[in-house]
Formats: C-alpha cells, sequence, structure tokens
C-alpha cells in the first residue's frame, strides 16, 4: 500500500512539474519615435518583445527598434515570456522623415476618394511653418469640411462627395504654406 500512496505522489509530481507557469502579460506601452526609433516601455515580467512592422514581425530583447530607410510605419507590438504572449497594442502609424527646409506632401498625392470615407493628408511643416489656406476647385471649401492638426488634414466625406459629384475625375486641392517670411503653395490630386 505504501507503494502504491508513493507512486500516486510520485506522479502527481510529475505532472506539476510538466506544466509550464502561466505569467499575465501585457502589451507595451508609451510607443513613440524619436528620430529613426521606435521606442517603448518595458512590460512586467516580459521576456522579450515582438514588433510588427508594416506586418512584418521583429523579435527583440530591446526596448527599441532602429529604422533603416524613411517612410511610413505601421507599428504594433507585444511582449513574451516563453510561449505566452500579451495582446498586440494598438497599431500607430509613424512617419520617419528627412528632414528638409520646405515643406511638403508626405501622404496625400494621388490618393483615391471612396466614397463614405473622409480623406486624410499628412503635410510636412517645417519649425515655424503652418498651414494658412486650404483651397479647392471654385474656392468653395467650407470651414466644416475639413479640419487641420498641425501637419495633418481631413477632408470630408460630405466635401469630397460633394466635388466627386459636380462630374470631375480629379480634385486639386492647394495648401498655402508659409512661416510669415516665405510662402510655399503645395497642390494634392484626389482622384475618384
Amino acid at each position: 500500500m505504501k507503494k502504491i500512496i508513493l507512486l500516486i505522489l510520485l506522479s502527481f509530481i510529475l505532472v506539476a512539474c510538466g506544466e509550464e507557469e502561466v505569467i499575465e502579460l501585457e502589451a507595451p506601452t508609451n510607443i513613440r519615435l524619436e528620430e529613426n526609433m521606435i521606442l517603448f516601455d518595458e512590460a512586467s515580467n516580459a521576456a522579450f518583445y515582438e514588433i510588427e512592422i508594416n506586418n512584418i514581425t521583429h523579435k527583440t530583447n530591446d526596448l527599441f527598434y532602429v529604422l533603416e530607410d524613411y517612410g511610413t510605419y505601421e507599428v504594433r507590438i507585444r511582449s513574451g515570456y516563453r510561449s505566452n504572449y500579451s495582446e498586440y497594442s494598438d497599431i500607430q502609424t509613424f512617419i520617419y522623415l528627412e528632414q528638409s527646409d520646405a515643406p511638403y506632401i508626405i501622404d496625400g498625392q494621388d490618393k483615391t476618394y471612396v466614397n463614405g470615407s473622409n480623406l486624410t493628408i499628412y503635410i510636412y511643416l517645417p519649425t515655424g511653418y503652418t498651414i494658412r489656406s486650404i483651397s479647392a476647385p471654385n474656392n468653395d471649401i467650407n470651414d466644416d469640411e475639413y479640419e487641420i492638426d498641425n501637419n495633418v488634414v481631413v477632408l470630408t466625406n460630405s466635401f469630397l462627395k460633394r466635388k466627386f459629384e459636380e462630374d470631375r475625375e480629379m480634385l486639386v486641392i492647394t495648401f498655402v504654406i508659409s512661416n510669415n517670411k516665405t510662402q510655399y503653395i503645395r497642390n494634392v490630386f484626389i482622384r475618384e
């Protein structure tokens, strides 16, 4: 009887040792772009991280990832410990640019308008520059048909729909950008 009890205890010990400990993991926070590096804060209990950049996954033990080329990057990160993973962080979009003395359109040229959607345009603004005005064909863009947040311009669906209902194949939006000394005019071409 003692041998049977000993065997049962030994089998419980072996089963318990074979189970992998489940550790609660959270996705990294404070994900940000500084110069050419994507940085994030350490997650508790994480042994490594998986950074997904434009749908390509990179595994690292570091709290940063160095970008090699200029461009637009969609990033999400999760933490890992052995075979356990946290959920991914929310996707964030970062734009890594070559610095310039003149404003230019980052993302917005030759975009296609999809009925029912707003359209976002990103503009590189050097220090001191602001978007002074926006104009459209017939100069009939209203204040409630666009939003400007620093270097991001959102054209509303109602404006785009109205303009393309005028039998247009292409819409040209003109931006006046200045720093009180120099003025630039930048055009964005939008297709239906």
